[in-house]
């Protein structure tokens, strides 16, 4: 009776307490609210495709403070502050989504692991002529826009539309506050590496004319290879996840 007892006891654990050794292979389910300064606010899911390997996907929105981060790292690499205003615009009002792939050293609870991770980040703003202007070299030709938009009663001011794709690559720390509840930060870099800026203005049959095409387009170009050269800032990382 007494061994019987005591087989009972010894088979009455509750799985909770279990080590994640003895996971059983079937794929588990996380909710995380994140934050990677300066890329985005939000959260999402996580999939654990085993005790080291993770599987994310996450939706968010760039806060202006985070945007004008991105501005000013900007114009820091590319020694040109007429790029700030330019690129955190690019960043303001915008809609993300982001997926990644995390790997812990250790199967233990708490521990070092890597993670990379890809955005795509979309925005629509209204920028000044004069912005765009200094941010391409293209002060002398603007002219023409911002005297056409003034002629059509129209503010100087053009609609930038742009959708780029971020790559980022993290340091990771996980710590385990309580079995299901577990708090990861992180730091390294995050880089624009594809960029598409489109711009148009409300003077409709400018935009369709010949010279109208030729400088929104050249702008366009000039838009899309600042940020891709010089998008890039450090980034810091903030996650609290709940296990189902």
């Amino acid at each position: 009776a007494c061994f019987t007892l005591s087989a009972q006891t010894s088979f009455a654990q509750d799985p909770d307490d279990l080590p994640e050794d003895n996971w059983d292979g079937a794929p588990i389910l996380s909710i995380a609210p994140r934050t990677i300064f300066p890329l985005y606010m939000g959260g999402g899911v996580q999939l654990h495709a085993s005790p080291q390997l993770k599987l994310g996907l996450d939706f968010g929105t760039t806060p202006d403070l985070y945007a004008d981060a991105n501005g000013s790292m900007a114009s820091f690499f590319s020694g040109k502050g007429d790029y700030k205003p330019i690129v955190a615009a690019a960043f303001e009002n915008s809609s993300l989504y982001r997926v990644y792939l995390r790997y812990a050293f250790t199967e233990e609870p708490n521990g070092w692991g890597i993670e990379l991770g890809f955005s795509q980040i979309s925005s629509k703003n209204d920028q000044s002529v004069i912005d765009i202007a200094k941010a391409t070299g293209l002060e002398n030709d603007y002219v023409t826009v911002e005297s056409t938009l003034a002629a059509a009663g129209l503010r100087p001011y053009i609609q930038m539309e742009t959708k780029f794709l971020n790559l980022d690559v993290l340091a990771t720390y996980d710590y385990e506050i309580k079995h299901n509840l577990r708090l990861t930060i992180g730091g390294g870099l995050s880089k624009i590496i594809g960029a598409e800026v489109d711009l148009s203005t409300k003077a409709d049959q400018f935009d369709s004319s010949r010279t109208g095409m030729a400088l929104l387009s050249l702008a366009e170009t000039e838009l899309s290879d600042g940020l891709e050269k010089f998008g890039m800032t450090p980034a810091l990382s903030l996650e609290i996840a709940y296990q189902f």
